[in-house]
């Protein structure tokens, strides 16, 4: 996703006589994709791209806590639980990440957790809190998600 992504937005400057500066950043999770997104960036001769995909748990062991970004593209675990997750950042009481807990006009803390048994809504809130702040463009996401719920039929009435 991220090297087509590239090549689009490549394009898309390309078109409207623009330049773009583009440096990808990833993580996941599974060993087997994390592998082929590093020897994809490799094999195209983009090593030093390659540097910025993490091996890792997007939710609980957030590799790039500080960064904001210009353009997020994420495809979360459908109806993934994330109970494993919830445990490494010490239980769901005790979890005080600013990704997911957020201070708004000197009120109390508004929760972004979500049930355990499915993180999907979680990707969400990691992408909200890498938006940039301080530029008039501010930042854009996309999440692939599951078209299920369209799907799904209603009780007859």
């Amino acid at each position: 996703m991220l090297t087509i992504a590239e090549q689009t937005l490549t394009q898309l400057a390309e078109d409207h006589d623009k330049a773009a500066s583009i440096h990808l950043f990833g993580q996941e999770i599974n060993p087997e994709t994390y592998a082929i997104a590093k020897a994809d960036l490799l094999l195209k001769g983009e090593g030093e791209q390659a540097e910025n995909i993490a091996f890792g748990s997007t939710l609980s062991q957030d590799t790039f806590p500080t960064h904001e970004f210009d353009f997020m593209l994420s495809n979360p675990p459908y109806g993934k639980s994330w109970k494993a997750d919830v445990k490494r950042m010490g239980g769901k009481s005790r979890i005080t990440d600013p990704r997911f807990i957020v201070q708004h006009a000197d009120d109390p803390a508004f929760s972004l957790l979500t049930r355990s048994n499915d993180g999907q809504m979680m990707f969400l809130a990691n992408k909200v809190s890498k938006m940039k702040q301080d530029t008039p463009l501010g930042s854009r996401i996309a999440e692939v998600h599951n078209g299920l719920p369209l799907y799904r039929r209603r009780g007859a009435g």
